[in-house]
């Protein structure tokens, strides 16, 4: 019955949005509220490595592969190891945000909503509609910084973190070439 109740919740969530969803691509990930970005800790490739944010670098572990399922459920898999935002252990409050190997389990499949008002969307959890929220996120002594990790939360009490999905265009220049200055260019006068 429970099971029922929270996928009435989510499809009803889901068709009542009314934004665009995103394309499939490749994409940066930035947290609106801090302007760091999603990266996966430590450039690690192996299962079970964190999803932090971070200041970024423009490299592979910062960059997400973005697939729609349908019904604005997408998976997120890590350009630089191959693996899957999923879970840490099942889907509960507090369970971390991590790197896994294609389980096709619903703990690997997330619901982004394009926030109304907002240039960004929200990421939760298919499994059980929790929200991705940061360590630290609306706590009063401590703010999220370079490495706070990203976990699910149900407590309403949270406000929601909004990412901005950057798509980085394969055919063109990446955001850090376009940012970078020409090399070997010599001025004459």
């Amino acid at each position: 019955m429970k099971a029922a109740i929270i996928y009435s919740f989510l499809l009803i969530r889901c068709l009542s949005t009314n934004g665009q969803g995103l394309t499939d691509g490749e994409y940066f990930v930035k947290v609106n509220q801090t302007g760091k970005y999603l990266a996966i800790a430590g450039a690690e490739a192996k299962n079970g490595a964190w999803l932090i944010q971070w200041d970024n670098e423009y490299t592979q572990h910062f960059m997400f592969i973005i697939k729609h399922l349908g019904n604005e459920v997408y998976t997120l898999k890590a350009k630089h190891s191959g693996r899957y935002l999923s879970t840490e252990g099942s889907p509960k409050r507090g369970a971390k945000l991590v790197q896994w190997d294609w389980l096709n389990q619903d703990n690997q499949k997330w619901i982004i909503i394009k926030q109304a008002g907002s240039r960004g969307y929200s990421i939760s959890c298919l499994q059980n509609g929790m929200k991705a929220t940061l360590q630290y996120w609306g706590a009063s002594s401590m703010q999220p910084v370079n490495g706070s990790y990203f976990y699910l939360t149900d407590d309403i009490s949270i406000s929601s973190v909004v990412f901005d999905f950057k798509k980085n265009e394969p055919d063109g220049p990446s955001e850090q070439k376009r940012m970078e200055k020409p090399k070997g260019l010599i001025k004459r006068y």
